[in-house]
């Protein structure tokens, strides 16, 4: 009977540790996309400053 309940126990800790990993690596997933999201972001704003200029300027010469 005691061998049964360290067979469970083993069994558990095998299935958390395969559980963690997967959540490692889903975390580390997640990292990479939101360094990607945050580069991708980074373009859009240098982006919106250049056209917010472009309107500046075209409002300045309706005037």
């Amino acid at each position: 009977m005691n061998k049964q309940k360290n067979e469970t126990a083993e069994e558990q800790f095998k299935r958390i540790n395969r559980d963690l990993k997967e959540i490692s690596w889903r975390v580390d997933k997640m990292l990479a996309k939101n360094k990607e999201l945050k580069a991708r972001n980074e373009e859009l704003e240098k982006e919106n400053e250049k056209l917010h200029g472009i309107i500046l300027k075209m409002s300045q010469e309706k005037c």
